[in-house]
């Protein structure tokens, strides 16, 4: 299957937007890619938008960008992150796959040898940023440029807060998930200027120079309705977003409230993609698996979804998503929890400081490691609500430390909260209860704030 199908292909190469298929790949202007142009405006202490967030100004300036023709194929082993030798190999596995073997185990699909080669390699897994991560990815055989993007080191500190391999398969499948939608994306971009041209009396118009201008409702790229939900309550403020075919589409952005009385809002940086299948399941209510993963502070091997009440935690893990990616169209997702549902439930609380760091400290050493949490702790597994410190291994390693006491109360996450320093905060929805109840009490009380790509076309 083409990344990008042929009606579409036809219509940028006829703008001069797209090259021609050479050796598996063709070239794309970021023109016919990059989010239109945001400026930076004081946004009213009572609402909340893109602008309400440093990653949607987080951008670097680019001409073209090199796709691959077929989504499955060895180029798209190379896109996600692979250099050129282990993209080979991998795609020759896939080729060479049993298929309707009863007698296969696995039965892989094209992703799931990317990931058993992340995952399942022997060479073990680095834990803390205070050793070295370059041998690791080299050995897994991973693109010089993935390796530069996960090392930045703007983000030392939100890459300390989970492991090697858990960024590369973060990484791999964010990418592989953007070509997915790519070509719903550029369907959308290619109605918009067809209508544009229309308007003008023109059949077709004629590439700009720069990108378009951004509407107050949203990218002039989204071609999506947009839905208000009368209600006499919070519900009121709800969007609806419509999904072109592909996982990837434009989203028309509502203000959010800053805050509502009785609730608390949290945060959650993820694809835009992620965030409209988290919001958009066939009952309107929130389902967790598009944005679950493991291990992490809070879960070994239970994957779980990490929300923060702080709006500046989402942020800064947004911003460190943009520089892995750079075409990943990304979003931070807003939900109001009400404040009756928090206190219905049984909630563990984890702080780093206090009377709770030892507990806290015994929980992330487990997790952290990908393992079941101790039999004295098993207990824990029975609440529905984790809250606590984001930890992070500047200063531990938690891999080699032969103990939790070793851990140490400065590996916790900080992040500015209105000019002060403060310990990053994650909530976690961890039993089915909590997940329903949850589904359930925050429908229509979602907002998704779409931040862009870091790409943008050069000016």
């Amino acid at each position: 299957m083409p990344v990008i199908s042929a009606e579409v292909a036809l219509f940028f190469q006829d703008g001069g937007l797209l090259g021609p298929a050479t050796n598996g790949k063709r070239t794309i202007s970021v023109t016919a890619l990059s989010s239109p142009v945001t400026s930076r405006s004081t946004s009213s202490s009572n609402t909340i938008d893109r602008t309400s967030f440093s990653a949607t100004f987080v951008n670097v300036p680019q001409d073209e960008i090199e796709l691959p023709q077929e989504l499955k194929s060895r180029e798209t082993y190379e896109f996600i992150g692979f250099n050129e030798e282990t993209a080979s190999k991998l795609w020759d596995q896939y080729l060479n796959r049993p298929i309707n073997d009863p007698l296969d185990p696995f039965d892989f699909d094209f992703m799931d040898y990317a990931r058993s080669q992340v995952r399942n390699h022997t060479v073990p897994d680095v834990l803390s940023i205070t050793d070295d991560w370059t041998p690791t990815m080299t050995t897994l055989g991973i693109s010089q440029c993935l390796q530069l993007s996960i090392l930045h080191p703007d983000f030392d500190d939100v890459r300390a807060t989970a492991s090697c391999k858990f960024w590369l398969l973060d990484s791999i499948e964010m990418a592989f998930k953007t070509l997915e939608g790519m070509n719903g994306q550029l369907r959308q971009e290619m109605e918009r200027r067809q209508q544009l041209a229309v308007l003008s009396g023109r059949e077709r118009s004629p590439p700009p120079s720069l990108p378009a201008p951004i509407s107050r409702k949203g990218s002039l790229k989204s071609t999506t309705k947009e839905t208000i939900v009368p209600s006499k309550g919070p519900a009121a403020f709800k969007d609806t977003t419509a999904l072109d075919k592909g996982p990837v589409a434009g989203v028309t952005e509502q203000e959010a409230p800053a805050r509502l009385p009785g609730h608390t809002m949290i945060w959650r940086a993820c694809l835009l993609s992620e965030a409209v299948e988290c919001c958009e399941s066939r009952l309107q209510e929130l389902d967790f698996k598009s944005i679950s993963s493991s291990p992490g502070d809070f879960g070994g091997r239970t994957a779980v979804a990490y929300f923060s009440p702080q709006r500046e935690t989402a942020d800064r893990y947004a911003m460190y998503k943009k520089h892995r990616f750079s075409i990943a169209e990304l979003a931070i997702l807003q939900v109001a929890v009400p404040d009756s549902l928090v206190q219905s439930l049984s909630i563990n609380y984890l702080w780093a400081d206090g009377a709770e760091s030892q507990l806290w400290k015994k929980v992330i050493w487990h997790c952290r490691r990908g393992q079941r949490l101790p039999k004295d702790l098993r207990y824990m597994g029975n609440k529905d609500l984790w809250i606590g410190h984001i930890a992070k291994s500047t200063n531990s390693s938690f891999a080699t430390t032969e103990s939790y006491t070793q851990i140490q109360s400065p590996d916790v996450l900080a992040v500015q909260v209105n000019g002060e320093w403060r310990n990053a905060i994650q909530w976690v929805f961890y039993s089915d209860h909590a997940e329903e109840l949850f589904a359930q009490c925050c429908k229509g009380k979602t907002w998704i704030h779409s931040i862009g790509k870091l790409v943008e076309a050069s000016k």
